[in-house]
């Protein structure tokens, strides 16, 4: 039991206290002859009217007559009312309290003003009794006039309530609990023990007499508004039930039900073929092939098994079951049988008929059927194989895999000294060492499921670096000019620190007619080339005239052009200037076998140094497999 007593209420004396003295103006003495002018000085001019920043449901004000307000409040607003005020001459305000309360909860923006707005703090009612208040605003001129703002804010419901947090429920099991507590107003938790001047919490069973040591490590704590607990697992076959009571000045005794479900299993130890399985009771995916599945369970009593189809609910048939005491032991059979998945459901319940209302533990599983899917990249697909650079790789990724068992089979039937595979993750990877021939050389590859019955064949084929010193370049068109010591056969030189330089002073040094794009060349490998990436090097040495977008086509007999897109080099000169000597590379949707390539540049980037924007320049171009 858990009990706490404050002493410390105000005395119920303390009626109609103030909080904020009223700033009175001062009344001049009247002279002790009076005119009759004197006596009939107007009064001050005065009106007001209140809005708040509450909706409807959390409160109204409203017109009392004679220029007054009132204003009604629910316990849990806690905001602003705001006061427009009309006055021919400096105003105070007064706030005088008629329940009794600890703390003021009204708190004014300025006590006195000549302005036309005021602002009313107010502070939410976490008592259980209503409150009222009169805020009296009054000019301070010759003759005042005052106007009264009432405002009442309804209590809090005297109901305790137990909220258990996200997640929780009123069933535990063997795990640390926290409940909320609070009182209630408007659907709402508004606050703890704050305001409860005595209380007594205890926890006890719902029969007189039962045990109650399963619920442990009990505790309150005030200031995270919380109760916190923990139970031990329920191995007795039956629910089982406690009630935690709470008493508080003021307030209704609330009782709060809490009930544990009896469990089957204390823990759960999962073999697959002999080897342990940590995985929780839950479902798991399995392989296509044959295996053996145990489970054991820990529990205080004798448990029954059977294996379902989870699909028809009827005793499977792809598999058995066998029992040893609280061991169960599947076997699936492979399923090679089509593509059909088997659908699972292990149902295991307590032997004794008594507990036949205590609900089964179900463990759900699906086994694979037979399949294996390989997926190769379209940009290394050639006459019905693969194709491969002659630089060498390591841990290259070839391809995809997709089985039903993990463990899949890669081997090289052929031209086996050069390279080698490896599978992992659903992954394809090659080692090949570099190629210098000049010839291309050929390997298969085979990947197979387990058994064997599903594999497929592919043929890898590696091509020596290719060599640039029989290719040629010239202009595609009469627009694609170059200087005299930066000429377009730069681009193809193999050096990527001399450049191309557009002819900028074409038409006796004029550059008025840049841009004139596109410039296009052509370059001649000399002989029919197999690739599936272009390459293009940004000038190494200018700071201006970086090319933008590119489009590449290609030939065999320079008259029919097969158009392979628009690709972007830079965005900006900053992004150019960044990418330093590392290339642009483009690896095109399929592969290449042709003689010419024709390199368009289609724009620069504008926004170079401005006096030399309108330039361009091109690095280096080269192509290979990669």
């Amino acid at each position: 039991m858990i009990h706490k007593n404050r002493n410390n209420r105000v005395s119920p004396l303390k009626i109609g206290r103030k909080v904020l003295m009223l700033l009175a103006a001062s009344i001049c003495c009247l002279p002790a002859c009076n005119t009759e002018d004197d006596l009939n000085w107007p009064p001050d001019s005065l009106s007001i009217s209140v809005s708040g920043t509450f909706e409807n449901e959390n409160g109204k004000a409203f017109e009392a007559g004679d220029g007054n307000w009132g204003v009604n409040i629910k316990p849990e607003f806690g905001g602003d009312l705001q006061v427009e005020i009309q006055a021919d001459k400096s105003w105070g305000v007064n706030i005088e309290y008629f329940t009794l309360e600890d703390d003021e909860w009204i708190t004014p923006s300025t006590v006195e003003s000549t302005g036309d707005n005021l602002t009313l703090s107010i502070a939410a009612n976490k008592s259980v009794l209503y409150r009222k208040a009169a805020v009296t605003i009054r000019t301070q001129g010759d003759v005042p006039v005052e106007k009264k703002i009432t405002i009442i804010q309804t209590d809090s419901e005297p109901i305790i309530e137990f909220m258990p947090q996200e997640g929780d429920d009123s069933s535990f099991d063997s795990d640390t609990k926290t409940l909320t507590v609070g009182y209630k107003a408007s659907e709402q938790i508004i606050d703890f023990w704050s305001n409860i001047e005595d209380y007594t919490l205890q926890v006890r069973p719902e029969n007189e007499g039962e045990d109650i040591s399963w619920i442990q490590g009990f505790r309150v704590s005030e200031e995270e508004r919380t109760l916190t607990f923990s139970t031990t697992h329920n191995f007795t076959g039956a629910p089982r039930r406690a009630m935690i009571t709470l008493e508080a000045d003021g307030f209704e005794t609330t009782t709060y039900y809490l009930e544990q479900k009896a469990s089957l299993y204390k823990n759960l130890l999962v073999s697959i073929d002999g080897q342990p399985y940590t995985s929780e009771l839950e479902g798991i995916t399995y392989g296509m092939k044959e295996r053996t599945i145990s489970i054991v369970f820990d529990s205080d009593v004798e448990l029954s098994a059977q294996l379902l189809d989870r699909t028809t609910l009827a005793e499977a048939s792809w598999g058995s079951l066998e029992a040893s005491g609280n061991t169960f032991t599947l076997t699936l059979r492979a399923n090679i049988e089509g593509e059909t998945l088997h659908e699972g459901l292990l149902q295991v319940k307590a032997a004794d008929a008594s507990l036949s209302d205590q609900p089964a533990v179900e463990w759900s599983f699906t086994q694979l059927y037979e399949m294996l899917t390989i997926d190769w990249p379209e940009s290394s697909l050639y006459e019905n194989g693969l194709i491969i650079g002659g630089i060498g790789y390591t841990d290259k990724s070839l391809g995809s895999y997709t089985s039903a068992d993990e463990d899949v089979t890669a081997e090289i039937t052929s031209g086996d000294t050069w390279l080698s595979v490896q599978l992992a993750d659903g992954v394809i990877r090659l080692n090949a060492e570099s190629y210098t021939g000049s010839s291309p050389r050929t390997a298969t590859l085979k990947i197979a499921n387990p058994n064997g019955r599903l594999s497929e064949e592919i043929t890898l084929t590696q091509y020596a670096a290719i060599d640039k010193s029989a290719w040629s370049i010239e202009a595609g068109n009469d627009k694609t000019g170059s200087t005299s010591n930066e000429p377009i056969s730069n681009i193809i030189d193999g050096d990527i620190n001399t450049h191309w330089q557009w002819q900028w002073n074409v038409n006796g040094g004029a550059s008025s007619d840049f841009p004139n794009t596109p410039y296009e060349f052509i370059i001649d490998f000399g002989k029919e080339e197999v690739f599936n990436t272009i390459s293009l090097w940004q000038t190494q040495t200018a700071d201006n005239g970086y090319v933008r977008d590119v489009q590449f086509k290609v030939s065999n007999d320079k008259a029919s052009w097969t158009d392979l897109g628009v690709y972007r080099m830079s965005n900006s000169s900053d992004d150019a200037i960044a990418h330093g000597s590392d290339p642009y590379s483009y690896l095109l949707p399929v592969v290449q076998k042709a003689r010419y390539v024709r390199l368009m540049i289609l724009s620069n980037v504008d926004d170079s140094k401005i006096n030399n924007r309108k330039n361009a320049y091109m690095g280096e171009f080269s192509i290979s497999i990669d």
